[in-house]
């Protein structure tokens, strides 16, 4: 027996009497048709492979009986991939013998007989007319075409049930019904699958029938645009469908996704799909969803660290501050060599106008990340942070989570602006919810409110700013790694405005450097007697202010070739001078300067006293608080212990009455740090001694004497060289903190160290 070439399918069953087509793609498949067509009059076995993901079977991997089959039609599809379609007609069941690899299978095989209508079938006559009666059913009703198996005469009942449970079984179970001997077992089998089928048909016309008996005017209006959308389809207009479209975006980015995000989506996109069309869930899903899908899961800004463009960076945009930059290089290397490793919360700190947010923005640019910025100044509600929750009316995501959403990565730069300016009220503390944000440990996991799911913001660099760290909650507080800027001395002032504020001032008002010549002379009369400042804001809008009236000039006509701005000419630009540089220097009999901290930045503080020909207890003027109030009295109570030391009567205060007052009287003062000045103060006025003038004292003082160490050196030092105070005394615990200050300022200040109040009396006068 000559051996016929064999044809191995993936995952269908050919059955005798049937017409069956066939997509065939490989090339081993592809032979066996040629041989069969060639050498076979078109004859070939077409047999169920074992494997259906095996690209190229062998002997081993197909079934041992299949079906004689006749090649009827054999043409190329029109796709890309040289697919051909073959339609086989199935002849009878045979067992294959010798099979064979070459460039196709074959075998030997012998003809196994095909089932006939047997009279047992005849015999049982209910069985078989209930079959046919039940089969016409389905037919009608669409389960398959009458031009398969035509509803009036069923002429061949066995290829009928060939047919009916090739529809319906997998390939596995069909290639079991080739094994099948019994044509009355065969008949059985069908029936069942055609009363499941009659059954469901039932269930569905039970279904619309109810559907139709309970139809409401949204459910007709539903069924009017689904039959709407079906126009559009074929009208090539077809819209991709809200359910589908979200579903395709969570296949996108779910392996980004913890297991409680991807239940949270879940759940919104069958409840869009159940909702009906008018319902208010309708709109408020669609947002939930659409905000979802924006938030930039798994995307990554690609960075690289170089330390030394870093440092060219922060030179070029940042004039002085040396230890600034250097904290901050030093946070970059870190950053550098372990990127995995949870980043300190950088808080810069310090006045207004210093460069506190562009110190945070060249962080960003340093490091080639994206960034983003909120101001939390204001900020007082806590779903302002958290978000609300989605029910509500007009419900958005909190602060933190619309910025992720805006910058459109994972691993931003994140600057809070003003950190310290939040407040609390009955909504809520936002305070507290930025406890999570900035913890390391727990925001890897931070939930708005909105969303209601993980949220991973620990590879975000968060960067704060603030200018008083004492108004910030001390648990938030510590969370930060606090990085102190001071503020300017006139000699970094000076270098600002050349580099920086005049070629900025200059672009902006459209001149260039050789319409106006402002001579650095100038510039120091402007930093002295225009502005008070420890930053150079203020300094940058008289700058602006002089380059306005000289583009104004220029603009008009009425312009020299350079206008050069002289001492004398200055007051025609910017006005009457609004300070005195040199009212703060002076002291006198009774009357001391003092160095306070404010909350931007060093302050000097006059004060005076005193003595009126009366008795009574000490007045106190100018809105001195209760620890400066307390300081006073120490005062008091050290120089009626230490009169002799310091050349006081004994009975001074029989017949005197000291009057304290601290000038600017509608600002508050407090603090410990006048403690020492207050007791030089009583002394000179007792003593009719004149404090020298040009010198400036700050230290607490304890009943015994001792004087103590206080905060804020390195500010109040910068506002005593601003005044041109020339000396300072600071206690000697305070020594370390005056160290810390660049030479380049120390060099213009003596300092005396004080141990004891009695030091800084025989310094005084």
């Amino acid at each position: 027996m000559k051996k016929l070439p064999i044809l191995p399918v993936k995952d269908l069953v050919v059955f005798p009497f049937m017409y069956m087509p066939i997509s065939v793609g490989r090339t081993l498949s592809k032979n066996a048709i040629e041989r069969s067509k060639m050498e076979c009059n078109s004859m070939m076995i077409v047999v169920l492979q074992k494997d259906p993901k095996l690209a190229v079977p062998g002997p081993e991997d197909i079934h041992k009986r299949g079906v004689l089959c006749k090649i009827i039609t054999y043409e190329p599809l029109k796709s890309s991939d040289n697919t051909y379609k073959l339609l086989v007609q199935g002849i009878s069941r045979v067992d294959l013998m010798d099979i064979s690899k070459k460039s196709y299978l074959a075998a030997n095989y012998d003809i196994v007989s095909n089932l006939n209508f047997s009279l047992g079938v005849r015999n049982n006559k209910t069985l078989y007319d209930s079959f046919t009666k039940d089969l016409v059913y389905i037919i009608d009703k669409g389960f398959v075409s009458e031009a398969l198996i035509p509803s009036s005469e069923l002429k061949n009942p066995i290829a009928t049930c060939y047919l009916l449970l090739s529809l319906t079984l997998d390939p596995a179970e069909c290639q079991k019904l080739l094994y099948e001997e019994d044509s009355l077992s065969l008949v059985k089998k069908a029936y069942e699958e055609v009363l499941r089928q009659k059954k469901l048909f039932n269930m569905k016309d039970g279904i619309a029938e109810q559907a139709k008996e309970n139809m409401t005017k949204n459910q007709k209006e539903y069924f009017l645009k689904e039959q709407m959308k079906v126009i559009r389809k074929e009208l090539g207009e077809d819209e991709e469908n809200d359910v589908d479209k979200y579903t395709n975006k969570l296949e996108k980015v779910q392996e980004f996704l913890n297991e409680s995000a991807k239940e949270e989506i879940l759940k919104n996109i069958k409840k869009l799909k159940n909702a009906t069309t008018e319902s208010y869930d309708v709109t408020v899903t669609r947002n939930y969803l659409d905000y979802v899908f924006e938030l930039p899961w798994g995307k990554y800004s690609e960075h690289s660290i170089d330390i030394k463009e870093a440092k060219d960076l922060l030179n070029k945009e940042h004039c002085h501050l040396d230890d600034i930059k250097e904290r901050i290089l030093e946070f970059l290397s870190i950053l550098k060599l372990n990127p995995n490793s949870k980043a300190p919360i950088v808080c810069f700190v310090g006045p207004p106008g210093v460069g506190k947010t562009s110190f945070a923005q060249s962080i960003a640019k340093s490091i080639g990340r994206k960034s983003t910025r909120i101001s939390l100044g204001g900020v007082k509600d806590e779903s302002e942070i958290r978000g609300h929750r989605k029910t509500y009316v007009g419900a958005m995501p909190g602060k933190i989570m619309q910025s992720m959403r805006s910058c459109g990565v994972m691993n931003p730069v994140f600057i809070l602006d003003e950190i310290d300016k939040m407040s609390s009220d009955f909504r809520g503390d936002p305070s507290s919810a930025m406890l999570e944000v900035l913890d390391p440990e727990q925001n890897n996991s931070f939930k708005d409110h909105y969303f209601n799911m993980e949220f991973d913001l620990s590879k975000v660099l968060f960067v704060c700013t603030a200018n008083n760290i004492d108004t910030i909650p001390h648990a938030l507080r510590d969370r930060l790694e606090i990085i102190s800027i001071s503020g300017y001395c006139e000699e970094e002032k000076l270098d600002i405005v050349k580099k920086y504020i005049i070629p900025k001032q200059l672009k902006r008002c459209g001149l260039n450097s050789k319409d106006v010549s402002l001579p650095k002379n100038i510039i120091k009369h402007i930093i002295r007697d225009y502005t008070k400042e420890f930053g150079v804001r203020e300094l940058e809008r008289q700058v602006g202010k002089i380059f306005r009236k000289v583009a104004k000039k220029k603009a008009t006509g009425k312009f020299e070739k350079t206008l050069k701005v002289t001492k004398d000419n200055l007051a025609t630009y910017l006005g009457v001078p609004r300070f005195s540089s040199m009212e703060d220097n002076k002291n006198g009999v009774g009357i001391v300067t003092g160095l306070a901290w404010t909350p931007v930045g060093g302050e000097l503080l006059k004060l005076e006293v005193v003595a009126l020909d009366e008795k009574g207890e000490t007045l106190l003027t100018g809105r001195l608080g209760t620890v400066m109030q307390e300081s006073a009295k120490i005062g008091i109570s050290i120089i009626k212990n230490n009169y002799k030391k310091f050349g006081v009567s004994k009975n001074y205060f029989e017949n005197k009455r000291l009057h304290i007052h601290a000038p600017a009287g509608a600002v508050p003062k407090d603090g410990p740090s006048a403690g020492v000045a207050l007791v030089c103060c009583m002394v000179s006025k007792m003593t009719g001694k004149k404090i020298k003038d040009s010198i400036a004292i700050t230290g607490e003082v304890t009943l015994s004497g001792k004087v103590l160490p206080v905060g804020g050196i390195r500010e109040k030092v910068l506002a005593a060289i601003r005044s041109n105070i020339k000396r300072v005394l600071i206690p000697i615990d305070n020594k370390k903190d005056f160290e810390d200050i660049p030479e380049y300022l120390t060099k213009k200040i003596e300092v005396t160290y004080l141990v004891n109040v009695t030091d800084a009396i025989e310094e005084i006068f």
